[in-house]
């Protein structure tokens, strides 16, 4: 029996003076030095779906913030001047008002390149989650564990899921999300990575010796983070742990997309600044949560991470974040799924030698994801180019095609190279496989130079690979909103 948190029961778990309110919040001080998160206007007129959604079902648990994500990458070794940690992300809401949120804390990390995403790297202690918040401008609300105010997530399991978290009225449509978690362990533990701090939006982390050091900042989020956690930049920032997956009701009958990514649908590369004003990276989140006017913002939780190939992903040792989606999928009646679509963006790390292996890794994962969800519909994304440059990536006479992009004769709809060949079976359906397909072309192909990054204000890529901020801008702009249909 889930429990829905009201500041009347939930009183002795607060930490820190707040005024105690009695619609289940507390007020927070005035003054915070960064615009508090609160509701975003609702674009008017308010997007809806073309042709006319579904009724929906207001009470069925779908996926439901932006920003979040599986953890990845390497574990955080806890100094002994900051064993207890609290974070503060900050997530965008549907574009409908939401209630009844669960969120979801894993025991485990999957890796980056190579077997990516093998879920190996396990942090061999528990995780002692010592509160948790979701937060809405002031008024915040604290979350339960099967009724507990924290909870212990032991190495290598699934995790733990919160008791429902609800606001007096719900969640506004499109609001931005606080969202904090304290945790900790021993000086010397590992911790879990999930996070960059985007910093710019209002997000933190602190650390301390004690728990009380850390939630001295709950009513102050403004605070700036503990220097010596928040470092670096770009992949050199380090991560830390917070929700991965959230769940919310009242969805309104829109698609909701399930998305398997690789480094450039995870877009792990990007600097954390560079994230939209609902922390979005990347083409691809970018590209679901525009506003258009007739498609509005399609819901998404993206699974992958950098350097996930499809003959890894649900396969063997890549099976622990699909029990989690099947956990989220057991809260709803008849065990309906919390998304209605699956966005393969997988590819670009398939490239093999013989293209009938290629070509067999792809239609791997398909057959694989196909059988564990029978009837769920496949969108395949098209990649992007691969090239070297002698100028910077400044015009696109100076590239170089890299092995397996070649193209051929030029003004070819697909090149001859293993990738593209590739992308013609991905386009024609892989033989029933796919429902849909949407091209990344409008962005990068011209028939004078098929193959290469097109000439932007300034560099499209950072080695040829992977899109700076200027070129994933151009992506999200070229390719038509009007392929959300596509999703349906």
């Amino acid at each position: 029996m889930s429990t829905r948190t009201t500041l009347p029961v939930a009183l002795s778990m607060m930490i820190g003076s707040c005024s105690v309110m009695m619609n289940g919040s507390v007020d927070s001080p005035d003054g915070f030095p960064f615009p508090v998160p609160g509701a975003t206007a609702t674009p008017t007129p308010t997007p809806t779906a073309t042709p006319t959604p579904s009724a929906g079902s207001p009470d069925r648990y779908m996926f439901a913030f932006t920003r979040l994500r599986m953890p990845s990458g390497p574990l955080v070794t806890a100094a002994a001047d900051t064993p207890f940690v609290m974070t503060r992300i900050v997530a965008g809401s549907p574009q409908y008002r939401l209630w009844g949120v669960r969120c979801h804390f894993s025991g485990f990390a999957s890796t980056e390149g190579g077997m990516a995403p093998q879920e190996s790297i396990l942090p061999g202690n528990a995780t002692r989650i010592d509160g948790f918040w979701l937060s809405i401008g002031r008024t915040r609300v604290r979350a339960t564990f099967a009724d507990a105010m924290t909870a212990n997530v032991d190495s290598g399991t699934t995790g733990v899921w919160t008791d429902e978290i609800d606001f007096a009225g719900g969640i506004p449509a499109n609001s931005d999300v606080g969202m904090t978690t304290a945790y900790h362990t021993a000086a010397g533990e590992k911790q879990i990575p999930v996070y960059r701090i985007q910093s710019n939006r209002g997000e933190r982390v602190w650390g301390g010796t004690d728990l009380a050091s850390v939630t001295a900042h709950l009513d102050s989020p403004g605070d700036f983070s503990t220097a010596s956690l928040d470092t670096g930049s770009g992949q050199a920032m380090p991560q830390y742990y917070g929700p991965d997956v959230c769940l919310g009701k009242g969805w309104d009958g829109n698609p909701v997309v399930l998305g398997a990514v690789d480094s450039i649908g995870e877009s792990r590369q990007e600097y954390a600044v560079e994230a939209d004003t609902r922390g979005n990276l990347g083409w691809l989140r970018k590209w679901l949560d525009t506003a258009d006017g007739t498609y509005g913002r399609t819901p998404h939780f993206l699974i992958g991470m950098p350097g996930a190939r499809s003959q890894y992903e649900l396969a063997a040792g890549a099976t622990l974040r699909w029990q989690v989606i099947d956990q989220a999928a057991a809260f709803n009646t008849g065990r309906a799924l919390p998304f209605t679509v699956l966005v393969n963006q997988l590819g670009q790390n398939d490239l093999n030698s013989k293209f009938a292996t290629m070509r067999a890794n792809y239609t791997g994962f398909l057959d694989r994801f196909a059988a564990r969800y029978p009837g769920i519909r496949v969108v395949a994304t098209g990649v992007l180019p691969r090239t070297s440059s002698t100028d910077l990536w400044m015009s696109r006479a100076n590239q170089t095609l890299v092995t397996g992009n070649e193209w051929g004769t030029a003004g070819g709809r697909w090149g001859t190279g293993f990738k593209w060949q590739l992308e013609a079976y991905k386009e024609s359906g892989a033989e029933g496989r796919i429902a849909g397909y949407i091209d990344t072309r409008p962005f990068w192909y011209d028939d004078t130079a098929p193959g290469t990054w097109p000439v932007l204000s300034s560099q499209p890529s950072p080695e040829g690979v992977h899109p700076y901020a200027v070129a994933v801008t151009a992506i999200v702009g070229a390719i038509p909103q009007s392929g959300k249909a596509k999703l349906r």
